[in-house]
């Protein structure tokens, strides 16, 4: 992934401080997703304070520019959608819970950003423990945009969830994609 911001962009790598989220996050961040504006001043706090999640704040000249909430996961591959050489059923990764970009850094690549931000620490952790994907939740409406990064839907775990959702009387097509990154995969 890359960490730079396309030419006329009004802020360069350098001008990104990241912390880890120690308290309420200042107000005014909205990205345009209630779901995701809701989550980080209700939820992301407090589900750092207990262990299950640990949110990244990232300023750009000290506005919270993005977010990303990160927490361990481990995804059920079937044998043909396993990466080469991996004979464990369950692999483990790192999972991106929650991702978001304030409506006034839209458009300028910060996602992309961030997602190299939440790519690079799952690099650092790899080093320690075994992590060989990033997985991540994608709504329907950003699954191209996660694929452009080389994300992959994982086709068993959408299965079950389709199969289920259809169980439980619900629209398959409304269900978040379970997609994943490999971390030894190369990608443009």
């Amino acid at each position: 992934m890359d960490f730079v911001f396309p030419p006329g962009t009004p802020w360069a790598y350098e001008d990104v401080d990241a912390h880890v989220i120690d308290g309420q996050p200042p107000d005014g961040f909205d990205c345009g997703r209630e779901a995701q504006n809701t989550f980080l001043y209700t939820r992301a706090w407090r589900d750092a304070k207990t262990g299950v999640t640990v949110t990244h704040l990232l300023f750009i000249k000290g506005l919270l520019a993005a977010y990303v909430t990160l927490m361990m996961d481990s995804i059920v591959m079937g044998r043909e959608e396993r990466p080469k050489g991996i004979t464990w059923r369950v692999i483990p990764a790192l999972k991106i819970a929650q991702l978001a970009v304030d409506r006034r850094f839209a458009g300028h690549r910060m996602g992309r950003f961030v997602v190299g931000y939440a790519v690079s620490l799952a690099q650092q952790v790899r080093t320690q423990i075994g992590c060989r994907l990033i997985t991540l939740d994608a709504e329907p409406d950003l699954l191209g945009w996660y694929e452009s990064m080389g994300f992959r839907a994982n086709l068993e775990e959408q299965t079950y969830r389709a199969r289920f959702a259809a169980e439980s009387g619900r629209d398959s097509a409304l269900l978040p994609v379970s997609m994943r990154f490999d971390l030894r995969e190369p990608h443009g």
